[in-house]
């Protein structure tokens, strides 16, 4: 079908930053020192906190985050370094596929731990399932193959990359960042010659962003899915879990609604005054993510960061400041993703059709 202007501006065109400023090159740098300390040590496992009462969170068990986080770096990387990288990225696919429900665990043979400290034996195998949404993971492989340009391993996971698109098909509405999966499926299916796979992709994400114009239905959702805290109205709770794994597509669909846009920074900027200090690594505070917890949450600057580098388009310099530091010590991707954003915001973006 003919599918309507709008919606091709999110499903066929690609964000491109050029002309990035001198001022980002320390933040390449370090950067590249994170991704460098990653590929030193090997295959990491997920990452173990416990700031309260109760609630121990794992993050970082969904492979492909990974991905999604070091196909974002890539471009800003030394050219030499690139290689490793892609083979990297490659041997991670490889043995713990984004297309599969498979969870990371540190007790997976040759898993490197993110913490530097011992965990609790109770915590040491780590066996707490994270059921998290993970629809986001096709945007990742359509990001990752469109940066390396290697289609070949897309190619030949083909019919497990469209099983897992099935299977996860019900999440699309749950975030902005799932909605990005129906992007990603679009764009590779077509790449893959897949037409009727192309037609899926498109309509769930039209019937996603139909939903996705009124932030209000998200939150109860998105609370759901994640299920932290005690419920989407919480005031002690940041509501924005609808914004985690925000692309520049859904980001720009925001900006190009208005109401959407005043509703989605409402939610953030409550947060933000809620929680002045939600850049701060493990910064003391009372919240109930956790139970009744003691520190800050790294889950905070993943729902604020994005919403403010790509939709509310803040100052460079004050991005700068909100990257702060990592939570976890080793291949923390969150802190990947705060890098990439600040990098990206001294330079220019355009649109550009997608190939």
């Amino acid at each position: 079908p003919a599918w309507s202007a709008e919606l091709d501006r999110y499903l066929w065109q690609r964000r491109v930053v050029t002309g990035i400023s001198a001022l980002a090159d320390e933040l390449k740098s370090i950067l590249a020192e994170t991704v460098e300390a990653m590929l030193d040590a090997g295959h990491l496992g997920p990452y173990f906190t416990s700031r309260g009462e109760g609630n121990a969170h794992w993050y970082f068990q969904n492979p492909g985050d990974l991905i999604g986080a070091l196909a974002g770096a890539y471009p800003y990387l030394p050219a030499g370094m690139r290689p490793a990288v892609l083979a990297y990225m490659q041997s991670e696919m490889d043995h713990f596929a984004p297309w599969s429900d498979v969870q990371l665990h540190n007790s997976d043979p040759g898993t490197v731990r993110r913490n530097r400290h011992p965990l609790p034996d109770a915590m040491s195998s780590d066996r707490r399932e994270n059921p998290w949404p993970r629809l986001h993971n096709c945007y990742a492989l359509w990001n990752y193959a469109d940066v390396t340009d290697d289609w070949q391993t897309l190619e030949e996971n083909a019919d497990a990359i469209v099983a897992f698109y099935e299977g996860h098909r019900d999440q699309r509405a749950v975030t902005y960042g799932q909605m990005s999966g129906c992007i990603g499926m679009a764009r590779i299916a077509r790449r893959l010659g897949r037409d009727q796979l192309v037609e899926t992709a498109c309509r769930d994400l039209q019937e996603a962003l139909a939903r996705g114009r009124d932030p209000a239905t998200m939150r109860e959702a998105a609370w759901q899915a994640y299920r932290l805290g005690r419920g989407p109205d919480d005031p002690f709770n940041v509501h924005g879990f609808f914004c985690l794994d925000l692309s520049p597509e859904l980001a720009r669909f925001i900006n190009d609604h208005p109401p959407t846009r005043q509703q989605v920074l409402a939610v953030i900027e409550e947060g933000v005054w809620r929680y002045p200090m939600w850049f701060v690594s493990q910064a003391s505070c009372f919240m109930r993510l956790y139970g009744e917890s003691h520190a800050i949450t790294p889950l905070y600057s993943k729902m604020i960061f994005p919403v403010k580098a790509l939709v509310e388009q803040a100052d460079p310099g004050q991005l700068l400041i909100w990257v702060d530091a990592e939570d976890a010590p080793l291949g923390d991707l969150f802190f990947l993703e705060r890098l990439v954003l600040a990098i990206e915001a001294w330079g220019q973006a355009d649109w550009r059709a997608v190939e």
